[in-house]
């Protein structure tokens, strides 16, 4: 791997692009839980954070793990850019919470986590039934609206 920055870059991008599509998630855990190189998870995160206007953060109302793992990237894009430059959404999903699949984030830990995150807008969805999901997008869409006119 070359070691200024670009080629850190570019070869972390040649090694990550064949299987991004297929290793990205929204809800982000399950890109997290998966063993890959710091510099390539750094270098990703640089470029993402230099390009993005908005970041809608989603994790699982039925898994800690991705809920914890919302801080972890909010912290990482932080370090790189000013987070108030950013707007963010903080979505909590679900599919089907039961007694086999019960909700394991509360609304008082997830409202918690929007203080964390520089007091963002929270939504609660569900893509099985369509809960919420459009108005998410249009939140963001109007946001992005006003601040580019």
């Amino acid at each position: 791997m070359a070691r200024n920055n670009d080629g850190i870059i570019e070869s972390a991008l040649a090694d990550v692009a064949p299987h991004a599509a297929r290793r990205t998630h929204a809800a982000g855990a399950s890109f997290a839980q998966r063993p890959h190189q710091p510099r390539v998870i750094t270098a990703i995160i640089q470029i993402f954070t230099a390009w993005v206007d908005a970041v809608i953060f989603v994790f699982s109302l039925e898994n800690e793990i991705s809920y914890k793992t919302v801080s972890t990237y909010f912290n990482k894009m932080s370090h790189y850019r000013n987070s108030a430059e950013i707007p963010l959404i903080l979505v909590g999903t679900q599919d089907a919470i039961s007694e086999s699949s019960p909700r394991v984030v509360d609304d008082n830990r997830a409202r918690k986590l929007t203080n964390e995150l520089r007091r963002c807008s929270y939504y609660e969805t569900c893509a099985t039934y369509g809960l919420n999901v459009e108005r998410v997008f249009q939140d963001v869409h109007t946001y992005l609206y006003i601040n580019n006119n």
